[in-house]
């Protein structure tokens, strides 16, 4: 995924403002391990994001989220 990409599933899910924070941090999203969009999107489908949050807070959580989701071990229930 691209940055453009990425900033569209934040938007799509109302989270711009989280966006522009892990942004302004200069953290190159694409190079997480685990980033892709359907990681991005189940996380944005399983928890509540507060525009708030602190880019460090997302990308800690979404980073412990996508090890478990991509390992599989994550109890995703839909």
């Amino acid at each position: 995924m691209n940055k453009n990409q990425i900033k569209d599933i934040f938007q799509e899910y109302g989270n711009e403002r989280v966006f522009e924070k892990v942004e302004y941090m200069k953290i190159n999203l694409e190079k997480i391990e685990g980033f892709n969009q359907d990681s991005l999107e189940a996380f944005f489908n399983l928890f509540e994001v507060d525009e708030n949050m602190t880019g460090e807070h997302f990308v800690f959580l979404f980073c412990m989220f996508a090890t478990f989701y991509e390992k599989e071990k994550f109890p995703i229930i839909f």
